[in-house]
């Protein structure tokens, strides 16, 4: 998955050739010296160019469109991130997608062109690993992000926290209970924490992490609680990332075995889910 950053902006319905011109125009003004190629558009909806400094390979270079003119998509887009309420006050009718290399990232042209964006218009940045919070001093700077996969992201945080119920179950430990995973920016999945008690707070346990949110890349909680049946019960883990996509599964279990000392997963349900932490 490509690392992308979106910005959203209230243009006042320029179209997004308007609007690209004037960005490159501002970049030139501020010393930037970016070179536009392969330049498309569709009208006041669509415009886009690949952005490259002279001496750059052309593999290099950072791919930018712009979505404008309040169209449907457009608007459907800064709706599905919540671009319209991420920042009080700001009616967003337009927005710029930068798509970056895999690798040698020229960040001097990143940077140039979100802060001629949001030198023109009044607007917000959304990356893949942390969402709305983070602004253009916050890119890096010499070294290309790890490309963020969200599905295998949430994949390993769900897989990480069955493993530990599991383990726990296994131990002797009876429902209910709940425990808490995160992800850091580097991919690297914590050590559980556990929570006993008959009914903990999700959102208390998520809550928890309000400050460290911009340093993790995700989390998953499993709340685990008891059957009608000894050895039987249900694990409602819920996971989410910091790119805004969220589920909830819903896995019934079994303890099985002379001894219980196997745990059986009869299957899984599961559904999306609104994010708690970002």
């Amino acid at each position: 998955m490509p690392y992308e950053i979106r910005i959203f902006c209230a243009s006042d319905r320029l179209g997004a050739t308007e609007m690209l011109d004037r960005v490159f125009r501002r970049a030139a003004e501020r010393g930037s010296r970016v070179q536009a190629r392969d330049r498309k558009s569709a009208g006041d909806r669509y415009a886009s160019a690949e952005l490259v400094r002279p001496g750059r390979d052309r593999d290099d270079g950072v791919n930018l469109e712009v979505f404008a003119a309040s169209q449907i998509y457009t608007w459907s887009t800064i709706q599905d991130y919540g671009a319209d309420t991420a920042v009080p006050g700001l009616t967003p009718d337009a927005y710029a997608l930068l798509t970056l290399p895999p690798e040698n990232v020229d960040w001097d042209v990143v940077k140039a062109i979100c802060d001629s964006f949001t030198s023109l218009w009044s607007g917000v940045l959304h990356d893949s690993a942390s969402g709305f919070d983070v602004d253009s001093d916050d890119l890096p700077a010499g070294a290309t992000p790890a490309p963020v996969n969200v599905d295998a992201d949430l994949a390993s945080l769900f897989q990480n926290a069955r493993d530990a119920v599991e383990k726990r179950l296994l131990h002797g430990d009876s429902a209910p209970f709940a425990l808490l995973l995160t992800l850091d920016a580097n991919g690297g999945v914590s050590s559980p924490q556990y929570f006993v008690g008959p009914a903990p707070n999700v959102a208390g346990i998520v809550g928890n992490y309000q400050g460290d949110r911009r340093r993790l890349r995700g989390l998953a909680v499993s709340l685990v609680g008891e059957g009608t049946l000894v050895g039987e019960g249900t694990v409602e883990t819920h996971v989410e990332h910091s790119s805004g996509h969220a589920q909830r599964i819903t896995s019934p279990f079994l303890l099985r075995g002379r001894t219980r000392g196997k745990v059986v997963w009869p299957g899984a349900e599961t559904r999306p889910a609104a994010t708690l932490l970002w």
